[in-house]
């Protein structure tokens, strides 16, 4: 051990104003910056060095004890929600949160902003910093939009966040005191109205209040609950457009889907090269294949420098915990190696990344992550650090800082989910089309569409399970499950992955039949291989099947809910978001709804009781019931945090729940003063709607709608009058990678024009044309040029010129039919890949006003 003290120690010392050899005890808090700031100045060795010395040399001196020296080894684990360094302000808010109540009429005009955001931390639970700041900044009534009677502020994250009934009548209440001064913090705004109630709130700063206000919430609801609105970033919640989506049940009319969204790209993933998919399967089954991987590391061959260093810093960590002492698991280390390996060869090429100089290294690794999307950054940024901790450790390099900003708040693309009233329409119009269609391959295609959209949204499987599930894995008798395992050359995500879901108790009768009749189907059927659930019945490659099931299946989802965000993969999202949903409030809150943004129906409730009767324990054992490690389990997830923080969107309704049930009840007089109504107008609405009243207390959900009308002149409503209803969406059938689509499009075109066919039965097919103009549906010389078109190229162009044209305004497509009547009579097959010679400049101009519309595929 060094006994001499090395300038970088000194300099650490000196800037956070530590002095070496006096009597001064040094907290844990302080050993840890100390460890941080000398790793911004040394090398790996060298502090680990010094830092062993300063520590041990401490000690005898008596300056630390061994709770710092531990707490310097480890990451600390969250507190106790009430614990030593709290419990005086938690004693100091229960006493006041008695009297604040009481006192709201008496409260100095200079503290009713203080008074809200009070209440907003205390009844609406919102215990986010940067979201309090938010709210404050931009107003408590400016910042407010409703629809209809729903009200929610619009935060700095994508999210929204809907405010408690009592604050909003305290919001009216205080309407003419709300001004908001520049210079002072939300935090100094309401110390200043705590302090004048409480001395002890005198020496509170930011952290401790807010940790005593989450202690204060745990008491009320469950922990993580109240976990997760602490940091609002790292958690999935509702998006305004969800919340529209919900209460509406409408979906945006301005279509947003076009050929571009969907060209097939080569991910990071297809385009690596052999060996780099080799090695990521080693460390995907590192226990069993780690001296494989340190026979690469021996004889390269054909890998360049900046991936052999990518292997090294895997396989480091892979040997070493990170630097928060954490051991990595084999997922963690496929991330580091996915993340990293294809950016870095890109960026270094032949060069070494290790024997670049500190500044050019971070140049580099910046300018990499200026190049990925911004909802990708802060990930690559995770792993690029694990790389530079890894050189710090390894090189003996100071450890460097990236210093870098994302503007993942402004863009993040956050992920969405299917509500259960889009799933009802895609369902019936998926089951509608399977009988409709003529022939027996598409039905057969529209039958497998939909039993990937009943098991995604109903078991919330991955794709790649869904893809590789055996008949033989269903269990349809007594109660009904799948079996997720591994099968001949298919592995599982993870090691938690094989798992059961339960069938019963979340199936309808007619989706239980429907998936009864389509297994029997396939185990009869002796030409299936295998049995596998989607193999093709037809010539084709089975990957390039399944591709064409799951796209067009996406198209459909992103069809009825608008978004282009939507995948197959949210309907994973949508089942841990419904699901946790109904089991909170059948299993914590006893089916008592007061606010139902999901409208799931009374027999889905029904249905799901027998579901949690066999999950649940009886109350005669030990053994308890976590609702989130059920669900987490059934999901094959390895940690139930990661089902709460990145799957579970409808956190924040179920906590809405719990606080409304916690907010006190108030008398009639109280609220004819909050909302300016006179006593009687309170009774008169509460005998209206049989709300009882006969300890002369009153909830505060009961005057919700006297609330709404006080309010509703103050705050933007946002009008969903031009969406489209839910119940008249059709999925338009040309939207598809397969051609088939449009052959049969053709085919019905031909049948039409034969007579073969009413025009009745045609629309049934093809409900979107529907929208066509009258006079474009009368004329045969447009009918014509469809069916007339034999290439593949021609057939793909005029495919995509009727999805543009279905995708014009009205009046744009009654325009476009004007137009066409001009140069109608004249038009040849090619008429819209190349300009004909027309005999007047009236038709020219015509045909120059169809093609600027974008009707030309070429012009894509």
């Amino acid at each position: 051990m060094p006994t001499e003290i090395l300038e970088f120690t000194r300099s650490a010392l000196s800037q956070l104003n530590i002095e070496l050899d006096s009597e001064n005890t040094i907290s844990g808090t302080q050993l840890r910056e100390l460890l941080d700031v000398m790793e911004r100045l040394a090398g790996g060795d060298d502090v680990q060095s010094q830092f062993n010395y300063l520590v041990e040399r401490w000690r005898e001196e008596g300056r630390i004890g061994l709770r710092e020296i531990y707490r310097t080894s480890v990451i600390e684990t969250p507190p106790a929600p009430i614990n030593p360094d709290n419990e005086i302000f938690y004693r100091s808010i229960i006493k006041f949160d008695n009297m604040f109540y009481q006192k709201i009429h008496e409260f100095d005009p200079k503290f009713h902003m203080s008074a809200i955001i009070y209440s907003l931390i205390r009844n609406s639970a919102l215990l986010d910093p940067r979201q309090i700041k938010h709210i404050y900044e931009h107003g408590f009534i400016e910042g407010l939009v409703r629809h209809n009677d729903v009200y929610w502020y619009r935060l700095s994250n994508d999210t929204i966040w809907i405010p408690d009934d009592y604050t909003l009548s305290l919001i009216f209440y205080f309407r003419d005191n709300l001004i908001l001064k520049k210079s002072k913090s939300w935090f100094s705004c309401l110390n200043n109205f705590l302090k004048t109630y409480d001395n002890n709130f005198s020496t509170v700063n930011q952290k401790q209040f807010l940790s005593a206000m989450v202690g204060f919430h745990k008491t009320q609801m469950p922990a993580a609950m109240v976990n997760v609105q602490t940091d609002r970033s790292k958690n999935r919640f509702f998006t305004e457009k969800i919340l529209l989506r919900s209460l509406s049940e409408k979906i945006d009319n301005q279509r947003f889907i076009n050929e571009s969204d969907f060209k097939s790209n080569i991910s990071r993933k297809q385009a690596r090269s052999k060996i780099s998919a080799e090695i990521s399967n080693i460390i995907k089954n590192l226990n069993d294949q780690e001296d494989l991987l340190v026979e690469i590391l021996k004889s390269p061959n054909s890998l360049s420098y900046a991936a052999i260093s990518v292997i090294r810093c895997v396989y480091y960590y892979a040997k070493n915990s990170t630097r928060f002492g954490k051991k990595i698991k084999a997922s963690g280390l496929l991330r580091i190696y996915n993340d990293l390996i294809g950016r870095f060869q890109i960026q270094f090429s032949n060069n070494n990344p290790e024997e670049f100089s500190d500044e050019d290294l971070i140049s580099e690794l910046l300018d990499m992550i200026n190049q990925v999307p911004v909802e990708s950054q802060p990930n690559l940024r995770e792993s690029i650090e694990k790389y530079l901790w890894f050189l710090h450790r390894c090189q003996n390099r100071k450890l460097l800082q990236l210093n870098f900003k994302s503007n993942l708040s402004a863009s993040v693309k956050r992920p969405t989910m299917l509500l259960p009233h889009e799933y009802r329409r895609l369902y019936d119009e998926l089951s509608k089309n399977m009988v409709s269609e003529i022939s027996l391959e598409r039905r057969n295609f529209v039958k497998n569409m939909l039993l990937l959209l009943i098991i995604g949204y109903r078991l919330g499987l991955r794709r790649g399970e869904i893809e590789n599930l055996l008949v033989s894995d269903f269990h349809l008798t007594r109660f009904m499950v799948v079996i997720v395992q591994p099968h001949q050359n298919h592995q599982l995500k993870t090691a938690y992955s094989p798992r059961q879901v339960a069938i019963s108790g979340r199936f309808s009768d007619d989706e239980l039949s429907f998936l009864k009749n389509y297994i029997r189907t396939r185990i009869n059927n002796a030409d299936i291989s295998n049995k596998k659930l989607l193999a093709s019945d037809y010539d084709r490659s089975e990957s390039t099947y399944c591709d064409n099931l799951f796209e067009v299946l996406t198209r459909m989802l992103q069809g009825v809910t608008n978004d282009s965000k939507m995948r197959f993969h949210s309907l994973r999202h949508s089942f841990a978001s419904r699901n946790f949903y109904m089991m909170m409030f059948m299993n914590n809150l006893n089916r008592n709804i007061n606010n139902d943004y999901l409208s799931i129906d009374s027999e889905e409730f029904d249905r799901f009781d027998q579901y949690l009767r066999r999950v649940r324990p009886d109350d005669v054992g030990t053994r308890q019931f976590n609702v989130l490690h059920q669900l987490a389990s059934e999901m094959g997830h390895s940690s139930p945090e990661t089902t709460l923080k990145t799957y579970i969107h409808t956190l924040d309704i179920i906590s809405n729940e719990y606080r409304d049930r916690n907010l006190p009840r108030f008398t009639a007089k109280t609220f004819s003063l909050l909302l300016d109504r006179n006593v009687e107008a309170i009774y008169k609405h509460c005998r209206s709607r049989n709300i009882s009243y006969d300890d002369g207390l009153i909830a505060v959900s009961s005057v919700r709608r006297i609330m709404h009308n006080r309010m509703k002149n103050l705050v933007e409503n946002i009008s969903v009058d031009h969406w489209l209803d839910v119940s008249e969406y059709s999925p338009e059938k040309l939207y598809s990678k397969d051609d088939n689509y449009f052959n049969d499009l053709v085919k019905c075109f031909k049948s039409l024009k034969n007579n073969e066919i009413t025009s009745k039965q045609f629309y049934y097919l093809y409900p979107i044309f529907k929208i066509i103009p009258k006079s474009l549906k009368r004329d045969k010389n447009i009918l014509n040029i469809i069916i007339n078109q034999w290439s593949r190229n021609d057939k793909r162009k005029m495919k995509l010129m009727i999805e543009n044209f279905l995708n014009l305004p009205n009046m744009a497509r009654e325009e476009f039919a004007y137009r066409w009547s001009l140069i109608s009579h004249q038009a040849p097959n090619d008429v819209f890949v190349k300009k004909p010679d027309f005999y007047n400049h009236r038709q020219n101009s015509a045909w120059n006003f169809i093609m600027k519309l974008g009707i030309n595929a070429d012009a894509e």
